[in-house]
């Protein structure tokens, strides 16, 4: 694991134990089984990547250890997940935990009794070729796997139920972390198979992409463990950005309409307030587009023109839900006019 990531880990690990978190009469089983999932995740990576620990223990025992306690961490997480949710556990998740730990302990007791042949550290290719070890790496993959999708799954539950958007953006950073950690062991059993059988360039190149993958999903659950008030901060920008983009679809169906409709009295807002002030922007903007839509409306059918994209609006609707139709035709108008002028660019000219 690069140091500044480290680094990072470690912070979030002393920010969710600091003493007035831990004294809190707040904290619930919840809470603590939340706790538990980042230490050992911090654990896990700081054992399975520590250069310092690989001159006082064997880089095998390193990755047994690991194996270990990225299994537990995240039974750690699922059981909060659980917890919270009231959800059972499936059969299957109990099944692949129980079968991952009774393998770790045989290896374990194998590997005592084994001579393990040193190697530089955990970050050097791999070519350790112990059958039992090759088993536990298999074994702990498929483990994983499995836990990786009930992960997904119960992400993306949660996700698609969530109604606040700190909320969602903490779990879709989960969800896409448990994602790229599922296609990480995908590329663990690829590179496997590669170490028994392909040349040892293949097997590198297999292992260089399972190790990138695993930084990504990793990167993705430091994000999801964000304090609060940063994921507050982050939601707001996101809403910022959002609104920025609303702004400038709504003008450009502004534009497609004020060809055939009268100009309104009032001057639309600038550049500054349009930065300072997006929701008046936004309001102002909704007004302007409903004021031409509904002039049309108003116009004898053999005046009004052929804008098949633009519907009438006359239900009523929340505020919200207004914008996004709002959005939705602009989007419409704005496809076809792109297509339209593709069209007209990619048509051959015709030589008479």
């Amino acid at each position: 694991m690069p140091l500044l990531l480290l680094i990072f880990f470690i912070g979030t690990i002393v920010y969710f134990f600091l003493p007035h978190h831990i004294l809190s009469r707040s904290g619930s089983r919840i809470t603590w089984l939340i706790r538990g999932f980042i230490l050992l995740n911090g654990l896990a990576f700081w054992v399975g990547s520590d250069a310092w620990l690989s001159t006082r223990l064997n880089p095998v025992w390193q990755l047994t250890i690991r194996f270990f306690l990225l299994e537990l961490g995240y039974v750690l997480a699922l059981g909060a997940l659980y917890a919270a949710k009231g959800w059972r556990l499936p059969s299957i998740v109990a099944v692949a935990v129980f079968v991952f730990y009774s393998i770790w302990i045989m290896a374990s007791l194998i590997m005592v009794q084994t001579t393990l042949p040193p190697f530089v550290n955990v970050d050097a290719p791999l070519n350790f070729k112990l059958p039992v070890f090759i088993i536990l790496r298999i074994t702990a993959a498929l483990s994983t796997i499995v836990l990786f999708v009930e992960l997904t799954r119960c992400f993306y539950r949660i996700w698609t139920g969530d109604q606040l958007l700190t909320g969602r953006l903490r779990f879709g950073l989960f969800g896409l972390g448990t994602t790229f950690a599922l296609l990480n062991r995908l590329f663990v059993l690829a590179h496997i198979a590669m170490l028994l059988s392909a040349p040892r360039e293949v097997s590198d190149s297999v292992l260089a992409l399972e190790k990138t993958i695993n930084l990504v999903a990793t990167v993705f659950f430091l994000g999801g463990c964000l304090p609060p008030f940063v994921m507050a901060r982050l939601a707001r920008g996101i809403v910022y950005l959002d609104q920025q983009r609303a702004i400038l679809e709504l003008a450009m169906l502004r534009a497609v309409l004020i060809h055939t409709t009268a100009p309104l009295p009032w001057p639309l807002p600038d550049w500054r307030t349009r930065l300072k002030e997006p929701t008046y922007v936004l309001y102002s903007s909704m007004i302007d587009v409903l004021d031409r839509l509904w002039l049309l409306e108003s116009l004898p059918s053999s005046k009004n023109p052929t804008l098949s994209d633009i519907k009438s609006i006359r239900d009523p609707l929340a505020s919200s839900e207004l914008l996004e139709r709002l959005r939705d035709m602009a989007r419409r108008v704005w496809f076809k006019r792109l297509t339209a002028r593709l069209h007209r660019i990619l048509t051959p000219v015709r030589i008479w």
